[in-house]
């Protein structure tokens, strides 16, 4: 199993169309084969921060990503 944590930062004009654009990306994702787990979370104190944790069965399944 493959676990990723990343920090996307915006731009606050960028807010948005970049929350838009991550619901989209996350429902895309969890249809994919070996997805197990894509999911954002924003941060409590920076309303531009916003974290993705994705979870995939194997390295072959993420490099198909």
């Amino acid at each position: 199993m493959i676990i990723l944590a990343v920090v996307v930062n915006l731009k606050p004009e960028s807010r948005e169309p970049g929350l838009a654009a991550m619901k989209t990306m996350e429902a895309a994702t969890r249809e994919e084969a070996g997805c197990l787990d894509y999911t954002f979370y924003a941060d409590m104190n920076d309303p531009n921060r916003f974290f993705l944790f994705e979870k995939w069965e194997s390295q072959r399944h993420l490099d198909a990503h």
